[in-house]
C-alpha cells in the first residue's frame, strides 16, 4: 500500500470474489474500513520505522527451479529497512503462534533477499488486522537474523517446511475445495451424489455445511459475509454458549485420549470444570467408547464430501463418529437447562440430523468403514441425559431427511444476489458491524432473548473457516 492510496481502492482477495452489483454493496461497509485501518497502519508504521519509498507485491527469490515467494508486501526504507507485510481480515495475531512460524521465517528470508532497493541492513515482519487496524511484529533482526531463523532447526524449520511441499502426493481437503477443478475426481473427497437432493448444478461450485445452510435460512447476507466471505464475527457469547462450548471442549479432548472421567478435568480450568461437571457427568457413566469393541473413528473433526450432481462441497463436523462392528455412528451432543424433548423436536429444530443422515446414506457410511449408520444427538442436561437415535437405513427417515436438506438447500443452490432479510435476529448477528441494512433491524436496545427461549443452550458455530 502507498500512501496516496486511496479509500475507494479495493481490498484485492475480497474484491475478487464478489461477482454481481448487489454483492458489492453487502461489501462495500467491510472494504470501506479495511481500506481506512491499512492506510493507519501504514502511517503508524512509517511513523515509527521511517518513511517507506518503494514497495513490491509477492516477492520471490531463487532460480526459476527453485523459486521462494511469499505472498505479501514488501515495504523498503532509504536506509535498508525491509518490511514484509501480511494483512488478516480480522484481527492480527500475536508473535509466536506455531502456526504462523514458518510463515514468519519464510517471508523474512524472502524480504532479506529480495534485490531492489537500498541494501539490507533491517528485517522486520509485520502483520495488520484490517477489522481493526491492530498491528503485530512477528520478527525484526538483521538480514543475518533472518536466514537463520530460517534453517533454524530448533523447531521445524521453515525451509524443511519448504522442501516438503516436493512430496504432494496427498490431497487434504481445506479452505480452496470449492474452488478447485479437481474437486469432482479428487479422492480426498467422498462421493456424496444427490446428498444435498438437487436436480442439477447451481451457478458454481460451492462448500456448504449443516451450519451454513442453517445460517442462509437465517438470512442469505448473514452467510455470505460469515461463511463465504469469512469477514470478522463477533466474539460475543453468553453465559449458555460459553458453557456449551466448554462442554464441547471437555468432550473433544476426552474422547480423543479415548476415555471420559468425571474427575480429569482435562483442558478446562478449576472453575469451567466445575460449570460443566453437572453436565458432562451423566455422559460419562454412558460413554459408548467405554463399550468392548468400539473403534473411535473422529472427534470433531471435519469430513468431506463432494455432491457431483450438484456440485457442491459439503463439510461435517460431528461430535463423535464410532464405528461397532459393521455400523457407523455419528453423535452431537447439545446441553439444555430442562429435559422433556422429542425426537421430532430434535430433528426438525435444525437441518443439522437431517444433513448427516444424508450424507451418510450418500457415501460417508461406506467410507468410514460401515455397512449401516445411526444418527445420535445426545442432550446433556445438570438433572440427566436423553439420547436420540435415527437409522439411516429407516425409509422413512431418510425420505424426511433428504427433503428437509433439499428445502434448506435448494434457495442457496442458485441464489447469486445475497439480499438481507433484516428482523430481530439482526441484534445477534456476528456480522452486523458489516452489513449494510443492519440499521433496518431492532434497535440494540430491544429485549434481548434469554437461554430459556433456545431449545438447546445456543452455540457459536465453532467449524474453522471456511466452515
Amino acid at each position: 500500500l502507498r500512501q496516496d492510496l486511496k479509500p475507494q481502492d479495493s481490498v484485492v482477495w475480497v474484491h475478487d470474489r464478489v461477482e454481481s452489483a448487489p454483492v458489492h454493496r453487502l461489501v462495500r461497509p467491510y472494504l470501506r474500513a479495511a481500506v481506512q485501518n491499512a492506510l493507519e497502519a501504514h502511517w503508524e508504521l512509517s511513523d515509527e520505522v521511517g518513511g517507506f519509498t518503494d514497495f513490491v507485491r509477492n516477492p520471490e527469490i531463487g532460480p526459476p527451479d527453485r523459486r521462494l515467494t511469499v505472498w505479501g508486501f514488501v515495504h523498503t526504507t532509504d536506509d535498508g529497512v525491509r518490511e514484509v507485510r501480511r494483512y488478516r481480515i480480522g484481527r492480527a495475531h500475536a508473535p509466536g503462534d506455531p502456526a504462523d512460524l514458518a510463515w514468519t521465517h519464510t517471508a523474512a528470508r524472502v524480504g532479506a533477499g529480495v534485490t531492489f532497493g537500498p541494501s539490507v541492513q533491517r528485517v522486520r515482519v509485520v502483520e495488520i488486522g484490517l477489522a481493526d487496524g491492530s498491528i503485530e511484529v512477528h520478527f525484526d533482526g538483521s538480514r543475518e537474523d533472518a536466514v537463520t531463523a530460517f534453517v533454524d532447526g530448533s523447531h521445524p524449520s521453515a525451509r524443511s517446511t519448504a522442501q516438503d511441499l516436493g512430496d504432494l502426493g496427498v490431497a487434504i481437503p481445506g479452505y480452496d475445495c470449492s474452488s478447485c477443478k479437481a474437486a469432482g475426481g479428487c479422492d480426498a473427497l467422498v462421493d456424496v451424489s444427490g446428498a444435498l437432493a438437487q436436480a442439477g448444478l447451481g451457478l458454481k461450485t460451492r462448500s456448504i455445511s449443516a451450519s451454513g445452510l442453517d445460517r442462509y435460512a437465517t438470512c442469505p447476507s448473514q452467510w455470505l459475509l460469515s461463511a463465504d466471505l469469512h469477514l470478522p464475527r463477533s466474539d460475543d457469547v453468553s453465559e449458555a454458549q460459553q458453557r456449551g462450548l466448554w462442554v464441547h471442549r471437555w468432550l473433544e479432548h476426552a474422547h480423543r485420549n479415548g476415555a471420559c472421567r468425571s474427575d480429569d478435568p482435562g483442558p478446562l480450568d478449576a472453575h469451567e470444570f466445575s460449570i460443566v461437571l453437572p453436565f458432562l457427568q451423566h455422559h460419562v457413566a454412558t460413554c459408548p467408547l467405554a463399550t468392548d469393541g468400539v473403534e473411535l473413528l473422529a472427534a470433531d473433526e471435519n469430513l468431506y464430501g463432494f455432491d457431483t450432481t450438484a456440485g457442491v462441497v459439503c463439510v461435517a463436523k460431528p461430535d463423535l463418529v464410532y464405528r461397532i462392528g459393521g455400523r457407523v455412528v455419528v453423535r452431537e451432543f447439545k446441553t439444555a437447562l430442562q429435559a422433556g424433548l422429542g425426537d421430532h423436536s430434535v430433528f426438525s429444530r435444525s437441518v443439522q440430523v437431517p444433513f448427516l443422515i444424508s450424507l451418510l446414506d450418500a457415501g460417508f457410511t461406506e467410507a468410514l468403514g460401515g455397512t449401516s449408520a445411526s444418527v445420535e444427538v445426545e442432550v446433556l442436561t445438570p438433572h440427566g441425559a436423553e439420547l436420540f437415535s435415527w437409522d439411516v437405513e429407516d425409509a422413512t427417515t431418510l425420505t424426511q431427511a433428504r427433503e428437509s436438506v433439499g428445502g434448506a438447500a435448494s434457495s442457496w443452490h442458485i441464489d447469486d444476489i445475497w439480499e438481507p432479510d433484516p428482523g430481530p435476529k439482526c441484534i445477534w448477528c456476528p456480522v452486523q458491524d458489516w452489513c449494510p441494512d443492519a440499521h433496518r433491524g431492532p434497535i440494540a436496545s430491544s429485549e434481548p432473548r434469554s437461554a430459556s427461549d433456545e431449545t438447546f443452550d445456543p452455540e457459536p458455530d465453532d467449524e474453522p473457516p471456511p466452515f
